[in-house]
């Protein structure tokens, strides 16, 4: 697989079929961060997902599409520094809720679709009975193991202006994410459910994204 040149600098491609303004949706939804996690997502709407193929095969191996469709505004590992910022500020994630309220999440389905593979290495905590059998072969007990999870995902890219705005008003209250992450939905996954994780372009550029059609 070889990277495309310099793919989240293309110019954005308007078109009408697949767009879609959600401000309704984010009414009903009552967009706002997660109580408990503190991610934020919007969700999406694809003309046509329900006629999409439920598993498609690249390279030889399955793919699952999502059960839904959204863009990951804050992520798990951004979300652990607003609650930093949150136990340093407590009114600070009314405020934030407050401007997602005032901000126009509409946006435009590109066409540029990417296929990206990652191998991370994770700590996974170990169960009881994972305990109990390295116990009982007299391996060291631990109660975790590091491993390389491989994960797949086709994603596509999504042009969302209030994304900016969003980030440039948290700046405004000390709060900085640093750069917008490539836009993204994530259409179907291999591996790990979850999908692979964009927190910015040099992330982008290193799950080797291949362009496909």
């Amino acid at each position: 697989m070889t990277n495309p040149e310099n793919p989240m600098n293309e110019q954005v491609n308007k078109f009408d079929i697949n767009s879609q303004d959600i401000s309704d949706i984010a009414k009903t939804k009552d967009l706002e961060i997660d109580p408990k996690t503190k991610i934020f997502t919007v969700p999406v709407e694809i003309a046509g997902a329900q006629e999409m193929a439920e598993k498609i095969e690249i390279d030889g191996r399955d793919f699952t599409k999502k059960p839904e469709f959204h863009v990951t505004i804050i992520g798990s590992g951004k979300a652990k520094e607003f609650k930093k910022a949150i136990q340093a500020n407590p009114d600070l994630e009314a405020e934030i809720n407050t401007i997602i309220k005032s901000l126009d999440w509409q946006y435009v389905l590109k066409p540029e679709k990417f296929h990206l593979t990652q191998d991370k290495e994770i700590v996974r905590q170990l169960s009881k009975q994972e305990k109990k059998d390295r116990h009982a072969k007299g391996l060291e007990e631990v109660d975790s193991l590091k491993e390389i999870v491989h994960r797949e995902s086709v994603i596509q890219l999504v042009e969302m202006p209030a994304f900016q705005s969003f980030y440039d008003r948290l700046r405004e209250k000390g709060l900085d994410l640093g750069e917008v992450p490539p836009i993204h939905i994530t259409l179907y996954t291999h591996g790990d459910a979850s999908g692979i994780a964009l927190n910015s372009k040099e992330d982008f550029e290193g799950v080797n994204p291949r362009k496909i059609e």
